[in-house]
């Protein structure tokens, strides 16, 4: 297979399983429901105070505004940037994360703890 390409069969399916971790059915639904509970409450906390979300995290000012666009937009630009170098530079990358394994057995017979 060539770098660079998703290969789906090397990524186990476990959508069908019950955890609420990885791309499970459960944890997907959990992930969404949540968001829709989050949305409906900031529009209500809008309605009720007459502030916008931003407005509530105490961004009023529109230099403020514009700081907080500019971060969030080069924040959005950079993910994909910072994905595509990490799936061609993946050996390179995780060579450098490489970290040894640790053998406590051993450890533990050379000295005694009390």
């Amino acid at each position: 297979s060539d770098k660079g390409i998703f290969d789906p069969t090397r990524f186990p399916n476990n959508f069908e399983s019950d955890s609420f971790y990885g791309f499970s059915y459960n944890a997907e639904r959990f992930n969404g429901r949540a968001a829709m509970i989050g949305l409906v409450l900031a529009l209500i906390t809008e309605y009720l105070n007459g502030k916008g979300i931003m407005g509530q995290l105490g961004i009023d000012s529109p230099t403020e505004r514009w700081s907080m666009l500019r971060f969030l937009s080069m924040v959005w630009l950079a993910t994909p940037v910072l994905q595509v170098a990490y799936i061609f530079n993946k050996e390179k990358i995780d060579k450098l994360l490489e970290v040894e394994e640790i053998d406590w057995e051993a450890e533990d017979d050379d000295e005694e703890l009390y």
